[in-house]
């Protein structure tokens, strides 16, 4: 008898392993994953075994209220994700919001209202900034009268560097608005994304949007924050480095885990309740393949001094056209 008792669990473990061996290899062929040996492939394949279990545990978990799964940082550590907001306080400020007292409606979606272009992919450049400042500006563009249109996030990469940002390196949504406010800004067609820091070549393409001016909603006023999102979609900076942001897919994020160190930039495109649970909607900038299609819902409140979750009211700014 004990013979066979052994044999059952070895037989299960061995069935495991071999789960486990699929999922990685359906992993790597799903996000396109090569390494450089096999020494780091093996190295890989362990924090991506321990990250698959980490999601069933916390998927399993009934007070959590939203769902992970594998992404594309399934097989790193947090830190690894490209950090994309540089530290410190812009020296390009933008006017300070004057609010109107507006009362809002209850939800509102900017994508319903043809405003929002397709989820884009900044890759490993740490351009979210650029994208967080492309996808205000289109909307703005947009809600003004004018057609829609995908923005050049490569020029901001690759032009901006005297207003105070670093191409790959980081950026700032503020620093954006102001390159645009002097230099307009092509199209995404006229020139288009790499993913590197090269060369600015605004020669070769010709300016299709300009702005008038920015405005920034004061740090923690979620109040002044749902107001401007009635109005237009905002770019906002929030901390994405941790799990539980990295491999969301679905529901309402309330986890104090996500932390409040901004290292990334995104854009607020509306607001409503789900579930009781009253959210921000949030269009990154990961490609379509990561959370719920491109996009994450963070608990939203009705506090003028609270940051919030992943620090979603931290640093707001939209354009002005």
């Amino acid at each position: 008898m004990k013979f066979f008792t052994h044999l059952f669990f070895l037989s299960a473990a061995f069935v495991a392993a071999a789960t486990l061996k699929d999922e990685f290899t359906a992993f790597k062929r799903r996000f396109g994953k090569v390494y450089e040996s096999a020494e780091e492939e093996s190295t890989r394949r362990l924090i991506f075994e321990k990250n698959l279990r980490k999601i069933e545990a916390y998927n399993e978990d009934p007070s959590n209220t939203h769902q992970v799964g594998i992404s594309m940082f399934s097989d790193q550590y947090p830190h690894e994700a490209t950090k994309g907001i540089l530290e410190g306080n812009t020296e390009n400020v933008c006017s300070s919001q004057e609010k109107h007292g507006d009362v809002a409606s209850e939800s509102f979606d900017w994508r319903e209202h043809g405003a929002i272009t397709p989820v884009k992919d900044q890759g490993q450049c740490g351009s979210c900034w650029a994208f967080s400042t492309t996808g205000a500006i289109e909307a703005a563009w947009n809600i003004s009268g004018h057609p829609l249109v995908s923005l050049s996030e490569q020029q901001l990469v690759d032009c901006s560097f005297r207003y105070g940002d670093l191409g790959c390196n980081g950026g700032l949504p503020d620093n954006g608005f102001h390159y645009v406010m002097d230099m307009e800004l092509c199209s995404e067609e006229d020139y288009a994304y790499t993913g590197e820091w090269g060369s600015c070549s605004t020669d070769m393409c010709e300016s299709v949007v300009t702005i008038a001016g920015c405005v920034d909603v004061a740090s923690g006023d979620q109040v002044g924050l749902k107001e401007a999102v009635a109005r237009q979609p905002v770019a906002i900076a929030i901390q994405a480095d941790q799990f539980v942001f990295q491999h969301y897919t679905s529901g309402v994020m309330t986890d104090d885990a996500c932390g409040t160190d901004l290292d990334h930039a995104v854009l607020v495109v509306g607001y409503g309740t789900e579930d009781g649970l009253d959210y921000w909607l949030v269009k990154n900038s990961w490609g379509a393949s990561w959370g719920d299609n491109g996009y994450v819902k963070i608990l939203r409140t009705n506090s003028q001094d609270d940051v919030g979750i992943c620090g979603v009211a931290a640093r707001a700014s939209y354009p002005v056209v």
